[in-house]
């Protein structure tokens, strides 16, 4: 479940992405010097909910089952409003390359800062263990042509 790299350019554009998601970016891009061949990808969606309600701005990482199948890449999407996510591993919402896998969710906690605005603290908003991929309760299967769907995701 480990070597993962993200692409950058598979995230959508987000004013104030937080500092540890571009740490995060950064250390995964670590090493690379050229981009895979590219493997088909199919669509994975879902809804993040806590209690009930929709969650915006939760970072979904799928983390491969066997990094070798899926050449290290971890596919990466953000909750909208209505809490629901597209994963993207090579372009916008392009989902993921076909096999098993480990889902993580992270939120960051927010606090307001000196000027009023929120900024991020580092840590996660929501239980610890959907962040680690070796203990979250959370995986998928994708297929061909359909992908992945892992409904409605209550925390």
């Amino acid at each position: 479940l480990s070597g993962c790299r993200m692409n950058a350019t598979a995230l959508p554009p987000r004013p104030g992405r937080s500092i540890l998601t571009l740490a995060c970016l950064a250390v995964a891009a670590a090493g690379c010097n050229r981009e895979p061949d590219r493997l088909p990808t199919f669509p994975v969606t879902g809804v993040v909910l806590v209690n009930g309600q929709p969650v915006p701005g939760v970072m979904v990482g799928l983390h491969p089952d066997d990094p070798a199948a899926v050449r290290d890449l971890c596919p990466v999407g953000y909750t909208d409003q209505q809490g629901t996510f597209r994963v993207s591993t090579y372009g916008h919402e392009d989902g993921a390359p076909e096999g098993a896998y480990k889902v993580t969710l992270f939120r960051e906690k927010l606090k307001k800062a000196a000027d009023g605005e929120q900024e991020g603290t580092g840590q996660n908003a929501l239980p610890a263990r959907y962040a680690d991929p070796h203990k979250t309760p959370l995986s998928v299967r994708v297929t061909p042509p359909s992908g992945g769907d892992l409904g409605r995701v209550q925390i």
